[in-house]
This record gives structure tokens, sequence and C-alpha cells, in this order.
């Protein structure tokens, strides 16, 4: 049920324009809050401007699609009108419900409509107080759905993020200084995302240099003097042991409980099942007896992301080629040194990528020429960062010693330091002073996880684990209120007992751990029922009401029928983009994409159309409504945007600090407020535009 009692009506100018600032929240929901700017114009599925928005819960076991791998959102919420799509990203900030620590980095998910799945659309940084999750600069929400944050990624990602991270970011058990970042992405039935990553301590020189990884998609399997390990691409390892004949386990990574690595017919070939079904086959590497290399992913739905390499020995390690399941590939050439030298989508977008003379990653060059620049040390850790704005964001200071990161400077002059304690080799705690001076310590256990936080005002959150399989089975609150978790042996989490005692149960299907029941504290029930391919197919509520779904081919739903015999109705184009959703009386909306899934025309059901139109690097620049009216957009080289143009010509400008911080936005009518931080990037002063 929709919240209706809690409206948020937005006062609009004639031509559908808010004319204020407006701070969208809830009562039922305390922490979310979505800003919807002056000068924001919000348009409908119908085609017509919103004036009213909603925020409603949505318990998460009733999510409109299952969630992809290792995607366990803490809350989701509903905006409604669903679809709606704002004319400018909308700030939002949501309350940290797991108590992530202050500097860490949430992703932001919301399910989209237009192409049928949970995706992402920006990441979020815990504030300092700890208290909430703020989006980014450069992010916002791009259109009305369900929405959420999730601390963990998909499950091969979580072996290598499961360390707590601070500051800009440093790994807080290793001391080593950490890149992510995404070049490429494509939508679709299993998505391709093409990311590096960074270590400032890994030796190894990868096709992108020393310390830097192809991200997920050059995984290995080896074998060291008879042990089997998973071997990621930032050389973390996890070893497997034998548990039947042909079948070897992992049981010491949550991530991996319930996963299988079983041997393929033919010498030193592999398959990695993980317990959703998803799997990884691994095909050896030619010229190498004991190395196998990642060749394909396959959901349970049979769709399937290829991984193809140069088939000669010795060069069989080049990736060439990564084609998702509708055909569509990235595209990766090398340079005479073995290292990549560009990356070339569908659409035929290029990143570049440039060298020192060592072989070291210096540049890299985005779709829209954008360069971002990486300078060394003699050891080999990046210094510091230039972004495409040529602002030098991040400097970097490590220890001559331990080469552990010691001390963070950022483009506005703000420190952040690192004290490490150890236990011989072992880093056992680890103390984090932001620019502000507050501290934040944790400590760890042997094998990295975190045991306590405690943060500047002596507040203490401790965490308990269950031996060998390191699952948590307790965290503790600052005032010693006690969550506990119990689980199977997959993995599977099978209660929640609150600091109250109260209980809520959880049950599985035995092929792919999927939730099969929901237990509360009050002992009602709902049910999930799933087809062969583990695809949601039923679900019953505690009053036995029933919602019935059916699926495509390639796992996609094609049908939603709710208690009342109501059926909204769904297709699909040929790369699995929604093509139109029919509600239950008959009126058809219809979504149409370029050749990399970017939604560029929606007909809504009275036959009008709004045309959608980016730039280079996935970023809206135009919106052109049924009547031709024309919405511009402009950006800087970070992604800050710059520019709202309305139908009517008039324009709003934003300006923003070193640190791509808002520092002021300014009204079509010439009209401005401005905008204030710490140190620590926190909002510390507003003035609106009456001064």
């Amino acid at each position: 049920m929709l919240d209706t009692a809690h409206p948020v009506t937005l006062p609009l100018d004639a031509g559908g324009f808010t004319t204020t600032e407006v701070q969208a929240t809830t009562p039922v929901i305390p922490g979310v809050v979505v800003t919807i700017p002056q000068g924001t114009k919000i348009t409908g599925p119908d085609g017509n401007p919103v004036s009213q928005i909603t925020i409603t819960p949505v318990p998460v076991d009733r999510s409109p699609m299952p969630f992809p791998v290792g995607m366990t959102p803490p809350m989701l919420f509903t905006i409604q009108p669903g679809g709606a799509v704002p004319s400018q990203p909308l700030p939002i900030t949501f309350p940290n419900l797991t108590q992530a620590p202050p500097g860490a980095v949430a992703d932001l998910w919301f399910f989209d409509l237009a192409a049928g799945q949970w995706q992402t659309w920006g990441t979020g940084t815990v504030t300092a107080d700890g208290t909430q999750i703020v989006s980014d600069p450069g992010f916002g929400l791009p259109r009305f759905a369900w929405h959420g944050t999730v601390d963990r990624v998909p499950t091969a990602e979580v072996l290598r993020d499961r360390h707590l991270t601070g500051g800009e970011p440093v790994d807080l058990v290793t001391g080593r200084f950490t890149v992510r970042t995404t070049d490429l992405l494509l939508p679709g039935r299993l998505p391709l995302a093409l990311q590096r990553r960074y270590g400032s301590s890994m030796a190894a020189s990868g096709p992108l240099g020393r310390g830097w990884s192809l991200d997920t998609y050059d995984a290995r399997i080896n074998d060291t003097a008879g042990v089997l390990s998973l071997v990621l691409p930032n050389q973390s390892f996890s070893r497997f042991v034998q548990t039947a004949p042909g079948q070897w386990t992992n049981p010491e990574e949550p991530a991996l409980q319930g996963a299988r690595l079983t041997a393929r017919p033919g010498f030193f070939d592999w398959q990695l099942r993980f317990k959703d079904g998803t799997v990884q086959r691994f095909e050896r590497l030619l010229g190498f007896a004991n190395e196998a290399a990642l060749a394909a992913i396959t959901d349970r739905n049979s769709n399937m992301v290829t991984i193809t390499r140069v088939p000669q020995p010795f060069q069989n390690h080049k990736i060439t080629q990564i084609t998702e399941p509708a055909g569509r590939s990235f595209t990766l050439a090398y340079n005479a040194q073995d290292r990549i030298a560009s990356v070339t989508d569908p659409l035929g977008r290029v990143v570049q990528y440039g060298y020192d003379a060592q072989g070291r990653l210096e540049t890299v060059t985005d779709p829209a020429g954008g360069v971002t620049r990486y300078t060394y040390d003699a050891s080999h850790r990046i210094v510091a960062i230039t972004d495409p704005r040529n602002i030098t964001f991040i400097t970097n200071e490590y220890d001559p010693v331990t080469g552990r990161v010691i001390r963070q400077t950022q483009a506005d002059g703000a420190v952040w330091t690192l004290d490490y304690a150890l236990t011989g080799n072992l880093v056992t705690q680890t103390t984090v002073t932001d620019p502000r001076g507050n501290p934040t310590t944790s400590r760890f256990n042997s094998q990295g996880f975190t045991l306590s936080t405690t943060d500047a005002l002596g507040q203490t959150t401790t965490n308990e684990y269950a031996p060998g399989s390191n699952l948590l089975v307790a965290t503790s609150d600052p005032l010693g209120r006690t969550t506990r978790f119990a689980y199977d042996a997959q993995g599977n989490v099978t209660s929640v007992t609150d600091p109250t005692g109260n209980v809520r149960s959880f049950t599985y299907e035995p092929v792919f751990n999927l939730l099969s029941s929901v237990t509360d504290p009050f002992g009602q029930v709902t049910q999930f029922a799933y087809d062969v391919q583990g695809n949601l197919t039923f679900i019953t509520d505690p009053l036995g009401k029933v919602t019935t779904l059916t699926y495509s081919a390639f796992g996609q739903p094609l049908t939603t029928t709710d208690p009342l015999g109501n059926t909204t109705t769904v297709t699909y184009d040929s790369h699995g983009n929604l093509a139109t959703v029919a509600d239950p009386l008959g009126n058809t909306t219809t979504f149409q994409y370029d050749a990399i899934s970017r939604l560029v025309r929606q007909l809504d059901p009275r036959g009008r159309a709004t045309a959608f139109t980016y730039d280079g690097l996935n970023r809206l620049t135009q919106i052109t409504d049924a009547l031709g009216g024309v919405t511009g957009f402009s950006y800087d080289p970070n992604g800050n945007l710059l520019t709202v143009t309305d139908a009517r010509g008039n324009a709003t400008t934003h300006t923003y600090d070193l640190m791509d911080q808002l520092l002021t936005r300014t009204g079509p009518l010439g009209a401005g407020e401005s905008f204030g931080y710490d140190l620590a990037g926190n909002l510390t002063q507003r003035t609106d535009r009456k001064g």
C-alpha cells in the first residue's frame, strides 16, 4: 500500500518547475530526505508535470524483482509516481542503518523499470557523525522507482571488499591505498562493467601496469603445491579444500559458503558454482599446466557473459573481448608491451590508457576526452591523482618501512592521518583521524574481520564471528544492545534475534538458496515459490493473498498479477531492455534504447513521446517533451552539473569547489544560494536567495 497520508506537494510555476527548493521527507522513514532544487521539473509517466510525490517503505522481502547476488539492502522504499523523471539528478540522504563507519562508501540502487532490473545509480558516503549516507557529488536520483542502499557488492567482489576502509580510501587492515573505478557500463540481462582496481602494495604487473588489475573478468584458479586457490584480479586469494571426490569448498569465507569448485572434463578446467546458481567457468591457460582463467559467467537462467582471450600459448592471458548475453561486447586492444591501450564499447566509445616509461598506468582518457593522471613514487605507489578538472584531489604519504599509507591530503588542504598497531606482522588496530581531528579506532581479528569500532566520542560497536566460517553471529551497539544471527549449513541467515528477544526466522529452497518463507515475531508467515530456474513465481502473504509472476526464457518477468487479479504485462527488446509496460487497464507505455541500452525515447499510453539525449559519459544532456520543449543540461569534466536550461530558455547554474562540493546555485532570475563545508565535507552553512 502506498503511503498517501504523508504526500509532499511541490510548488510549481506555470511551466511545471519548482519555485523553491523542497526537502521531501516522510515520518514513516526517518532519515530519508530527497532534495528537489528550485527550478526542477519532474515529468510523470503520462508526460505531465508532477505536483505531488509520496515516499513509502517497502519490506525488503517484497522487492519487485529478486536482488542481484550479494545485494542485501537494509531498507527499501518507493517514490511515486513511479517512472517519473526529474529534470536534474536529485540528491538524497539515507539513514545509516548498517552502522557503517564514517567515510565508508555505499552503492545506491534503484529498480529501473526501463531496464527491468536492479541497477546502481551512484555512490553515497557515510557522514562524519556516522548517522547518514549522503549521495556523493555528481550523483542523484535519476527517476522515481524503488530505492535502497547496499554496503555489500556481488559475491565475487565481497571476497576482496570485506576489509574496512577509511580515508580516501585506505584498506585499514593492510594499509594499502586503493582505487576502484568504472570506465564503461553496459546494461543487459547480465550487465557488463569494465572496472579497474589498484592496490599500493600489489607488486604484480598486470595488463594495466603494476598495482592495477582488470576487475572481475581476470580471475584465476591456481594450483600451488597441491593447494587450489581462487585468485582474484587484485591478487587476493581464497583456498579450497577437497570435501568429496572431484569437489572442493572454502569453509572460511562467508561469501563462499555453499559454493562448490568442481573439475570439468579436460586438463585443469574448473567450474565454480555459487549457492545462488551463478556459475563461473575457468579454462586452462595455454602454456601453463596449473593455472586456469575465467572464461564465462552464467546465471541460473543461462544468461552468459563470455571472456575471449588471445588463442596462443603464453599470450592466452590477454582478454580481447568481453561479451554479454545478447552478443554485445567490450573490445580490448593492447600496446607493444602487452598492456591494455584501449577499450571500445558497442557504440564506438573508447577509453584510452597511457603508460609512463616504467610501464605504470599514467593516464586514462574517458570517452568525453577527460583525462585522469596518476603519479607514483620510486616504490611504484600512487602519490597523487589529478582529475579531469586538472585538480590534484588526493596526495598520499607512505611509511618508508612498511609501505602503509600514513597521511592523505585533499585538494582543499584537509588531512587524514592513519596509525596502525600490530601483533607480529598483522595489523590488529587502526586509528583514522579525519580532517576535523576526530579519531575512529577499529580492531580486527587475525583474518581481517572487524571486531570493534570506537568513534571520537568513545562509543563502541562490537562484532562477534563464528569460528571457522567467520559468519557474523552477533553485533552490539554502543548501548550494549545485541542483535544475534543464526545460519544454516549454506551460510543463509535462518533467524535474527533483536535486542528485545523478538525473533524473525527464514527458510530457503535447497537448489538456489532462495528465500522460501519469512516468519515475523508475531508468527505471521510470508511464503515464496519459484520455478525450476529459481524465478519467483508466487508470493503468499500472511492472509493467504497471492501475487503471481511469470517469466521469459531469460528469466525476465512477463506478467505480475496481484491478489485482486490485476495483471501488469511487460515485453523486452532483443538486448533485454524493457520495451513495453501495459497496466491492468491496458494502458501501454513504450520504451526505446540506443546500442548501449540508454533510454532514448518513451511513449506514454496516449502516444506522446519524450526523447532523451546523452553525452559520451552517459550523462543526460537533453530532454525533449511531447510538445517539443527542450530541457538542456551541461556538466564539467568531473560530471558535476553546471547548467539546467528549461524549455523556455531559463537557466539555473551551479559552481563547485575543489572537492566537487556544490558552492553556488543561481536561478534564472539571478537569485542565488551558496553553501559552505567543513574540512570533512559536511555542510556547515547555507545562504538562501534572500541572503
